[in-house]
């Protein structure tokens, strides 16, 4: 209870500064306020309220910025006797990271998207494969928005067969007859937040990050198959330990090979 109620104080504190640099009158900051500690209760007493405060938070600090990368994506946990399936990336070399990738839009999202004033990706190259990727660059006060779309679930992708089956059936990793049908389970949904120069891979501008993670959960045979792959050796994909994914590192064939940072997520 005390954690809560540390967490309401900073919530208050946060709505009194909006105040103070938006113009907006507080009579209505405390309307939305109110609005809003009710919906916290609830989820307090749902036991999410650690998920539901980290997220406003986050939200909210992206919502002050001029100009806000978004990356949203889905990644999956594949997990045998206590490792965990990572691929070699094809975007950033020698790097080992979960099975999955970034949510596409069609073409239909163009236009709701050109109202929030989305830009291009400044930091992947735009290519045949990456085209309608869901990397986009908005106004942070826009991000309201996009979330507002993202979760009406229209004109996106709403499956995550696609990454599965390019990633691992595709490459030839795995089978295709064994893997006709697959089952995932969801596990969560990371959310995070970068400000510029702390970011890695674009240090020039402030990043959101969502990615839904689910878990891949095979039947006997598929289990069998994935089995035979922990003894192959292959350069381009590796069983890892929680350890190694921890430590961001791992050998292959005595040459060391970095583990990217979402992997993390997948734990």
């Amino acid at each position: 209870m005390a954690g809560f109620i540390v967490k309401m104080s900073v919530l208050f504190l946060v709505f009194f500064v909006l105040s103070l640099m938006s113009g907006i009158p507080m009579n209505l900051l405390l309307t939305a306020l109110i609005s809003g500690l009710i919906s916290f209760v609830l989820t307090w007493f749902l036991g999410l309220e650690n998920f539901v405060f980290r997220s406003i938070l986050i939200i909210l600090r992206c919502l002050l910025k001029k100009e806000v990368r978004l990356s949203i994506s889905y990644l999956f946990r594949i997990k045998i006797d206590g490792r965990y399936l990572l691929v070699q990336g094809n975007r950033i070399n020698k790097q080992f990271q979960p099975v999955g990738g970034v949510v596409k839009y069609y073409d239909e999202a163009k236009s709701t998207l050109k109202k929030m004033n989305a830009k291009d990706d400044n930091c992947m190259p735009i290519d045949q494969d990456s085209e309608n990727d869901l990397r986009i660059r908005i106004p942070g006060w826009k991000l309201r928005y996009f979330l507002k779309w993202f979760y009406s679930r229209e004109d996106r992708e709403v499956t995550v067969e696609r990454e599965f089956r390019e990633e691992l059936l595709e490459s030839g990793i795995l089978p295709k007859e064994s893997f006709r049908i697959l089952k995932f389970r969801y596990l969560r949904t990371s959310m995070f937040y970068k400000p510029k120069r702390v970011s890695k891979l674009n240090p020039k501008s402030h990043e959101f990050l969502l990615a839904e993670v689910y878990e891949f959960l095979p039947t006997d045979e598929q289990e069998i198959a994935l089995r035979s792959t922990m003894t192959n050796g292959k350069d381009h994909y590796k069983w890892c330990s929680e350890s190694e994914i921890e430590s961001e590192g791992v050998e292959i064939n005595s040459q060391s090979a970095k583990i990217s940072e979402n992997s993390l997520w997948i734990l």
